[in-house]
């Protein structure tokens, strides 16, 4: 298989899912819709970056729905960032761990990731104790694009992937 097109076409996608989440954030709606987007197109936009590199298995990283924490690491640590960082190594270790902190909180938003342990998603009802509980019941607190910092570093880091991916020649 044709990794650059699946790269190319995955990136496609994140973008559009980008522009959904952005058109929910300011939708009188649950909290969960919008962080759907945000996980599909965080997620969308990895896999469009791991499938750019030269000699990725297509197979390999279009099954699963992890990887957002590995492509952070990546992408804060690559070309794009050294810019950003130069000569500023302490401060990109320290936005290194919270943007990683933030993209396993994203990634485990996702009901594939760990629904025995982790339950919570934003997409299908859980059991809390003896009650079932509608993502859109929940608030989702630690999301709040207003209140938490390291959620709108995280936003602009995958606003950033997208605005400069380029697939491998």
């Amino acid at each position: 298989m044709d990794s650059a097109a699946w790269a190319v076409a995955f990136h496609r996608q994140a973008t559009s899912d980008w522009a959904a989440m952005e058109l929910l954030m300011d939708a009188p709606l649950a909290r969960c819709h919008w962080l759907h987007y945000l996980q599909m197109a965080a997620e969308k936009t990895a896999k469009a970056h791991a499938l750019g590199q030269r000699g990725a298995s297509v197979e390999r990283v279009i099954r699963h729905h992890t990887g957002v924490d590995k492509f952070v690491r990546a992408f804060i640590l690559g070309p794009v960032y050294n810019r950003v960082y130069r000569g500023r190594d302490a401060q990109r270790d320290v936005d290194l761990r919270r943007m990683v902190r933030v993209a396993l909180m994203v990634q485990a938003l996702a009901p594939a990731v760990d629904a025995v342990q982790s339950p919570r998603n934003v997409e299908y009802p859980w059991l809390r104790a003896d009650r079932v509980v509608a993502p859109s019941d929940e608030a989702f607190s630690e999301f709040d694009p207003n209140s938490s910092r390291d959620l709108q570093a995280f936003m602009r880091l995958i606003q950033r992937a997208l605005d400069t991916f380029q697939p491998a020649p």
